[in-house]
């Protein structure tokens, strides 16, 4: 998981983004989501725009979303265990 702030090319604007690497095989083939999210498969990276984190009604849920979904994605192929983003925040004791 990073940002990119954009290369006025490929990717014009600011997004956040994630990979595998090595990249397994069948990865380019798995869904992404949110549904703003995107694989670029020029790059073989998902992408989520950073704007439409920016305008979202729910911003952290909508990065958050993001993360998990690459993060379960990449772990799929690689047998990765299970992990969840942004577990125990907002809970208070």
């Amino acid at each position: 998981m990073g940002f990119w702030p954009g290369d006025g090319e490929i990717v014009k604007d600011a997004a956040f983004y994630a990979y595998a690497a090595p990249e397994p095989a069948g990865f380019k083939g798995t869904p992404g989501a949110p549904r703003e999210g995107f694989l670029l498969y020029g790059k073989s990276e998902f992408f989520l725009m950073y704007d439409d984190v920016r305008s979202s009604d729910t911003p952290g849920q909508l990065l958050l979303e993001f993360c998990q979904s690459t993060y379960e994605a990449r772990s799929k192929f690689l047998e990765l265990g299970s992990f969840e983003f942004g577990a125990g925040r907002g809970k208070s004791s």
